[in-house]
């Protein structure tokens, strides 16, 4: 028997196409099941393991181990001799669905569509602030919460506890997060993005505009801030801006990303990859509205920052 492991993304797009495939197969014997996410050095796993599925993730972690490898996302230009299912879709459970792959309520796909897309519709029913600070009060809210706290716990090994629960229902994980002594849960979490939301709304602080375009570098965060973080409120603060850039400072080089602002009312006429395909080197990695790029080296990501927020500014 193969030493079989389950790889996904640490969000409620991954979690779920890794449980709703799991299920659909009859529950086999797993060696193991990761949650991993981008800028991390995930290659320690490959010598552990005989064979790998991988879920909604641009990178193939396992390389030709890999015998199953299901993404919706634009990729590098990675393969794996197993089967690969790589297309468009506003999330992955929505393309294992259309697979037949997998079977979930088409309530519950919906939502998590337009929480993975970030393509949401504001009403009276479902405002801005209702994503800023969601309360459970029905079922986008709750795939919301729900993909922000896997967020936020990532480092914690929530999405592997909740993996081992083996349900799809949002109310039962959700639940189950507050049960658990080690997770960030819901109450403590808003209380700490009200605060990071207050430095960034009422005292301006971290964001920086070049030519227009809200950039936040995320190094002048503290610990205390990073509690509190959720991109959705750099969006709120710089609702005026269709773009949006975030600047993370990491170990191994400098993570960028390149996002179209979600609370933007205005029209926007191009995607994020249209507006930079002559500026992005090699295969483009992320979805068509929010790009992720990688540099060694400060000087390095400054030179292609500058690029990049020349092509942005040509839009506005």
């Amino acid at each position: 028997m193969k030493n079989t492991c389950v790889l996904f993304h640490s969000d409620c797009d991954g979690l779920h196409s890794a449980i709703a495939y799991y299920l659909a197969q009859g529950k086999p014997e797993l060696a193991g099941y990761h949650s991993i996410d981008y800028g991390i050095d995930h290659s320690n796993l490959k010598d552990r393991y005989d064979e790998f599925w991988i879920f909604d993730y641009a990178d193939n972690v396992g390389g030709d181990k890999t015998t199953l490898w299901v993404d919706h996302h634009l990729r590098r230009d990675d393969t794996c001799k197993g089967i690969e299912i790589i297309e468009e879709a506003p999330s992955c459970v929505r393309l294992l669905a259309r697979k037949n792959m997998i079977q979930m309520p088409e309530k519950d796909i919906a939502c998590i569509d337009i929480v993975d897309s970030g393509n949401y519709t504001w009403s009276d029913s479902f405002t801005k602030e209702d994503l800023l600070f969601p309360e459970p009060k029905n079922r986008l809210s709750k795939y919301i919460i729900l993909n922000q706290l896997l967020r936020k716990n990532r480092k914690h090994g929530l999405a592997e506890r909740l993996f081992n629960i083996e349900t799809l229902d949002v109310d039962t994980n959700l639940y189950c997060i507050e049960k658990d002594s080690s997770a960030l849960k819901y109450t403590e979490y808003m209380a700490n993005k009200q605060r990071l939301f207050d430095k960034l709304y009422v005292h301006n602080q971290f964001i920086k505009y070049f030519d227009e375009i809200p950039v936040l570098f995320t190094k002048d965060l503290t610990r205390e801030d990073w509690k509190g973080y959720d991109l959705n409120m750099v969006g709120y603060v710089t609702q005026q801006s269709p773009f949006m850039i975030l600047v993370f400072d990491m170990d191994n080089g400098i993570n960028v990303q390149v996002l179209r602002n979600v609370f933007f009312d205005g029209p926007v006429k191009k995607s994020i990859v249209e507006i930079l395909k002559d500026v992005i080197e090699g295969e483009p990695r992320g979805h068509e509205n929010i790009l992720n790029f990688t540099y060694k080296t400060h000087n390095e990501a400054i030179t292609k920052l500058d690029a990049i927020i020349a092509k942005l500014k040509e839009e506005l």
